[in-house]
């Protein structure tokens, strides 16, 4: 629920409101099923658009049920650095031709146009996600030795997960040291111009989660985390990653 939290926070003069029709689902869901459903909650009349970056719309024909999507909603897609409609397939292609629109239009009418935003290409490139993940791995590594993390594990986990790309875990001996060591990260991360969403846990100690939008960093007691297994869960096999002064305890 991280994301879901983040999302709800006050953002001075707009208003968002943050639906959890496929987090309350117990079932599969897809974008279709939501956007049949919003169109219901908001009437046959009120344009509706659906946002979602251009690396998604060269795969739409992939998702499910892809041609009704405009049966209910306008898309408004985020161009990225270097996007091109030629990495699209022949029928993708034919549909963007077909329902391409200015941004205005999409007022006028209710569904079934696209428009693709270019300003929204800003160049974030992999290089700096990969170094914010390593300056929160780095920063569970430049404490002093008594109170250094444990056992750090650094998980591919893009494949897995469209919110991160990372996932680190560590162990921290006490529940002091755990809340130390969250800070530590936070404090690392930002003063290298990276983003900390939100710290969860810190409250007991046992288990303390980072968030850093591109990386969360889960810092555990060594009991729970034999427990819970995290590592089953995200992957049998860690990323090898270069730290300044890796530990021995480094996996």
């Amino acid at each position: 629920m991280t994301r879901l939290g983040a999302a709800q926070l006050d953002l001075p003069e707009t208003e968002v409101i943050v639906a959890t029709d496929e987090i309350d689902r117990n079932r599969s869901s897809y974008t279709v099923d939501t956007l049949a459903s919003w169109r219901n909650q908001v009437g046959a009349h009120a344009s509706l658009s659906f946002l979602m970056g251009a690396d998604q719309l060269v795969h739409l024909d992939t998702w499910h049920q892809w041609p009704r999507l405009f049966d209910y909603a306008h898309l408004y897609v985020a161009a990225r650095p270097g996007f091109s409609l030629a990495a699209a397939s022949p029928i993708i292609a034919a549909e963007v031709a077909q329902r391409a629109a200015p941004a205005h239009a999409l007022q006028t009418q209710e569904h079934g146009l696209i428009f693709i935003d270019t300003e929204f290409a800003l160049e974030i490139s992999a290089t700096s996600i990969r170094a914010q993940i390593r300056d929160s791995a780095q920063a569970l590594n430049k404490t002093t030795p008594a109170s250094k993390a444990q056992n750090i594990e650094v998980f591919n986990t893009s494949h897995l997960s469209d919110c991160f790309d990372r996932v680190i875990i560590a162990s921290g001996t006490s529940n002091r040291q755990t809340r130390s060591l969250a800070l530590s990260v936070r404090d690392h991360v930002k003063t290298a111009g990276g983003q900390v969403l939100t710290i969860e846990g810190d409250e007991t100690g046992e288990w303390v989660l980072v968030d850093c939008g591109d990386a969360i960093v889960h810092i555990l007691l060594p009991a729970l985390r034999q427990y819970y297994r995290l590592e089953d869960i995200w992957g049998s096999k860690p990323v090898r990653m270069k730290l300044s002064a890796p530990p021995s305890s480094l996996q």
